[in-house]
């Protein structure tokens, strides 16, 4: 019961392992894994997309259980003690468990020397969009999870991030200046009016739509932090006269 607890002698695919992260991410809800999105004819016409439905769907764990869990993973990579140092993103939450697992021997007599080092984990932790695991099997030198795999964790999260516009461009220390205390607020704003040349309000949204909307009106940005936007320069109603200047956005955790 004891190795029970962490994992000892229990096998799992990595889709398996994969999925049961996606659960977490989704706040508990358990979604069938599938491979392929969609399929087109040679002409573009539709064929099949995946949709998920609610036989492909089953809640497995509590939302509140998800929310505790995905919390304990995050501290896992931006925790002072944390085992996941090494898959942290500037400017992005993340969450994930670094994995040492023993091989066992082929003639079934207990473990041989040989290791499987793994990272799985999502991101942003925040409103998490995507799942990555990494497994090393049998890694030549170190053979810890947070030193091997975490750091391929990294670079391919960041990439897909890169490639789906969810990791902010963080701006240099000396542009972004002292900010002053502003409170966090407790939602985020549902949509922003763009009065006629002057910029728009950004403040209390999420990584995310912030990235969305910014980009919906051709702002190059700068971040800082993660979470919701809690101060914005220039500030909102200022006037966009030169187009080019960079909307720097300073983000926190929602309290």
């Amino acid at each position: 019961m004891a190795t029970t607890s962490f994992g000892q002698g229990i096998a799992v695919t990595p889709l398996q392992l994969a999925a049961g992260f996606a659960a977490i991410a989704n706040g508990g809800i358990w979604h069938q894994p599938h491979v392929l999105a969609r399929a087109t004819s040679e002409e573009g016409r539709l064929l099949y997309a995946w949709e998920p439905t609610a036989a492909k769907s089953r809640r497995v764990i509590r939302e509140e259980t998800a929310r505790e869990v995905g919390l304990m993973l995050e501290s896992v990579v931006d925790g002072d003690g944390g085992t996941g140092k090494n898959a942290r993103i500037a400017g992005v939450r993340v969450a994930g468990k670094t994995g040492t697992a023993q091989k066992a021997r082929l003639d079934g007599r207990g473990y041989s020397s040989e290791r499987i080092a793994s990272f799985v984990g999502f991101a942003p932790a925040d409103e998490p969009a995507l799942v990555t695991l990494v497994m090393v099997d049998n890694p030549r030198k170190a053979t810890y999870g947070g030193t091997v795999a975490a750091p391929i964790f990294r670079e391919v999260m960041q990439r897909a991030l890169d490639q789906v516009g969810l990791r902010p461009r963080l701006a240099p220390p000396s542009r972004m200046g002292v900010w002053p205390a502003v409170l966090p607020l407790e939602q985020e704003s549902d949509e922003v009016d763009l009065p006629e040349g002057s910029l728009p309000s950004f403040v209390g949204m999420s990584l995310r739509r912030a990235l969305a909307q910014a980009n919906a009106f051709g702002f190059p940005v700068e971040f800082e932090g993660s979470g919701f936007v809690v101060e914005q320069l220039p500030l909102a109603g200022s006037s966009l006269s030169d187009p080019s200047i960079a909307l720097q956005l300073r983000l926190e955790p929602s309290a």
